[in-house]
């Protein structure tokens, strides 16, 4: 975040002219003074407005980057886990050998290797179902 530099209302008035009784005349009375006061308020209200919104921008901007950013995790995500379970039905329909016997050990290595390929696999967008469901729920064509 930048730092908003402080108003400095007063330093374009002129200075007053008080004699060093007290007495004298003054600069600040009149329609003249009020008129360069209420100009100069204005301006640095101009001014403060047009910060506060900058600054919102630039948060707005950063959580939609951040939004959309998050929005294509969960549809890379999404395909992983479409993936993962391809692959699991076609990794039923092989047939088994006796050569490596059947244990759980083995069938949690073949799930965690099925679910790192489904990983890989949906990170190169190959299939490309992420980047459909990230057009259509962020609604670009």
């Amino acid at each position: 975040m930048s730092a908003m530099k402080p108003i400095d209302v007063f330093s374009s008035l002129p200075p007053l002219a008080i004699s060093p009784t007290g007495q004298g005349k003054n600069n600040t009375e009149g329609p003249a003074f009020q008129q360069l006061l209420d100009n100069k308020l204005s301006s640095q209200e101009d001014q403060l407005i047009q910060a506060l919104h900058n600054e919102n921008n630039k948060k707005n901007q950063n959580r939609g980057s951040e939004e959309d950013k998050k929005l294509r995790e969960l549809c890379q995500e999404f395909e992983s886990i479409f993936i993962y379970q391809m692959l699991k039905s076609m990794r039923n329909t092989i047939d088994r050998s006796d050569l490596i016997p059947e244990s759980p050990g083995r069938q949690i290595w073949e799930s965690m290797l099925d679910e790192e390929y489904a990983k890989e696999m949906a990170k190169k967008e190959d299939l490309g179902l992420a980047r459909l469901l990230y057009q259509d729920l962020s609604g670009q064509k």
